[in-house]
């Protein structure tokens, strides 16, 4: 059981993904509030199938939650989470920046991924599973820049605080959707303003990044002055930044 929020916890010393094990449990009618950790994940995987390199002295660990609402909600929740992730890292002092949709930056380099997945019957979510990857002690060698908290925290004290965050965004969102954090989550975004090109399945956009809206979708101003919103995607900037 997780100290500062009491919901019951469940450790594993290895897991192919925290995520799968949650859908798992959930599948077999094991109810939420729960958080499924392990040290060790050698099947992480992230949006579109990505792989997550799960590090050891990293955070990897899913949240099972049931929390009654309709599906089209889900898609706001990995904002919400992402801004929940942010809190945790600035009470560190690091200047954590959220990248729509799910990742969490320093600068322009990833320290947290976010994969928000969802069981739907009759249009009303049966449960919703929140998967966090945390670079706490190590930044994974990748094919872009990465970041790591870099601190001497402990992996007990670090998951704790961090799904406390997320529960109290958590809530926040029950009452009142990703429009009552809409304000908090623009002022940590990353890249607003910036020039990108964001593919998704239906192809790909390129413009000037603006705002996102009430239901947390991104909302990009193209050439033509036409503003595109967007629900999915992966962006990529265009331009370098050099200051």
């Amino acid at each position: 059981m997780l100290k500062t929020t009491g919901i019951d916890l469940f450790t594993y010393s290895v897991l192919g993904s925290t995520n799968d094990e949650a859908k798992r449990l959930a599948g077999q009618g094991t109810r939420g509030p729960l958080v499924i950790w392990t040290t060790r994940q050698v099947r992480g995987r992230g949006r579109a199938r990505k792989n997550w390199i799960g590090m050891p002295g990293n955070l990897m660990a899913s949240l099972l939650l049931h929390p009654g609402r309709v599906l089209a909600e889900a898609g706001s929740m990995a904002l919400v989470a992402g801004l929940a992730v942010t809190d945790y890292a600035r009470t560190l002092g690091v200047d954590a920046r959220i990248k729509w949709p799910n990742d969490v930056l320093v600068g322009d380099a990833k320290l947290a991924g976010v994969l928000v997945e969802a069981s739907s019957g009759n249009d009303e979510l049966n449960w919703m599973v929140i998967g966090i990857g945390l670079n706490l002690a190590v930044a994974p060698v990748l094919g872009r820049q990465t970041a790591c908290i870099g601190y001497e925290v402990k992996l007990e004290v670090a998951l704790d605080q961090v799904i406390e965050s997320v529960l109290r965004r958590y809530r926040q969102w029950l009452c009142g959707g990703f429009l009552v954090l809409r304000d908090e989550w623009l002022e940590r975004a990353a890249w607003l303003g910036r020039s990108v090109r964001i593919r998704n399945r239906l192809g790909a956009v390129e413009g000037i990044i603006r705002t996102v809206d009430a239901n947390g979708a991104l909302i990009v101003c193209d050439s033509a002055g036409v503003e595109h919103f967007l629900f999915s995607g992966e962006i990529v900037p265009l331009e370098v930044q050099c200051c």
